[in-house]
């Protein structure tokens, strides 16, 4: 069976809309649908952007929760008349979907802040999108049963081999797992991006002290337990499971740097122009400094000033690797096919 790329990037799910309405009268005809994820991620949309914005704006803003892929499907069946005006979209699935044309290239001029973001963070969106976050996926380990962690990716893969630990792996129905583990881990053991035979047989020899994971709760889980002592995981993810009271899960990135994975936002060819004016809010500083602090994200705008306790843990971006994206959203098929008949997981 053909296996797509927007199959394996992401699954579907129901959408909800919600709405967050001002209390001032001014703009009270205008209101704009943007899409946000579900639970602590919705929870600072709203505080450190929805509500300054429509506070100073007075336009209305409803909230459609549910997924990228879901989101992408609507813009497409209605590109003249875009039920969504804002979409936020990782930049692996921006650039799966770059030629179909569907958004809008976003610029300074209907972008103000734009001038403080690097341009980087459009061209990881093939140019049709700005980032506004970005996490990263570095080391997680347990504490107590890893006493010295491994300095780089390239020692957490010898010592796994050699028994050191239990390590896990997101397994394939992970988006990030072509960035993070299959396009990373080949890079730096001398593969070429036509060719992940490195590894892939290094993973091989990695099996027997590996066990994967599907989803975050998976991950948890085997680390309590003792399944696994030590993983490749995502910076946000980890530290709220800090926040949350466990004191025991330690994270860094490792010297290679870890691997970026930002979050943007898009606004679909056709959608009302007051799109422009909630990308532009994305990008404050000041809401971005609140997103920090409630989600442990680093955000995209240099003059961006983070609480003591964020600036401890974040990461700049320059320190991370910026996978090319266009280049493995292209190859997802093949890897997904060769991932599940030699790994399986």
């Amino acid at each position: 069976m053909k296996i797509s790329r927007r199959q394996v990037m992401t699954s579907a799910g129901a959408a909800t809309l919600l709405s967050f309405v001002p209390s001032i009268g001014r703009a009270q005809n205008k209101r704009i649908t943007a899409t946000t994820y579900a639970g602590a991620f919705d929870e600072a949309m709203q505080n450190a952007f929805v509500k300054p914005f429509v506070e100073r704006t007075g336009i209305q803003v409803d909230f459609l929760m549910g997924n990228s892929l879901q989101w992408l499907s609507q813009v497409e069946a209605s590109p003249q008349n875009p039920p969504i005006d804002v979409v936020l979209i990782s930049s692996a699935l921006m650039n799966d979907t770059a030629e179909k044309g569907l958004f809008e290239a976003p610029s300074v001029e209907k972008v103000p802040n734009m001038a403080h973001v690097d341009p980087i963070f459009v061209k990881a969106n093939a140019g049709g999108a700005v980032a506004f976050n970005y996490g990263f996926h570095g080391i997680a380990y347990h504490k107590e049963r890893v006493a010295e962690p491994p300095k780089t990716f390239i020692e957490f893969i010898e010592r796994t081999k050699a028994g050191d630990w239990m390590a896990g792996l997101p397994g394939i129905n992970y988006p990030a797992t072509f960035t993070v583990v299959i396009w990373r881990l080949n890079q730096l053991l001398g593969g070429e991006i036509d060719d992940i035979t490195p590894v892939i047989e290094t993973l091989k020899e990695m099996r027997e002290n590996t066990v994967f994971w599907a989803n975050f709760s998976d991950f948890e889980s085997q680390m309590q337990t003792g399944e696994i002592d030590i993983s490749l995981f995502p910076d946000g993810r980890a530290w709220a499971m800090v926040d949350a009271g466990a004191d025991w899960l330690g994270f860094y990135s490792p010297e290679e740097g870890g691997v970026l994975g930002p979050t943007a936002a898009a606004k679909p060819l056709n959608a009302k122009p007051e799109a422009w004016q909630f990308i532009n809010e994305l990008l404050d500083p000041k809401g971005q400094a609140a997103f920090a602090d409630r989600m442990n994200y680093g955000m995209t705008n240099e003059t961006t000033v983070y609480t003591d306790k964020f600036a401890a843990r974040r990461v700049d971006w320059r320190d991370l690797t910026v996978p090319p994206f266009s280049e493995i959203s292209a190859r997802i098929p093949e890897w997904t096919e060769r991932w599940n008949k030699e790994i399986g997981a």
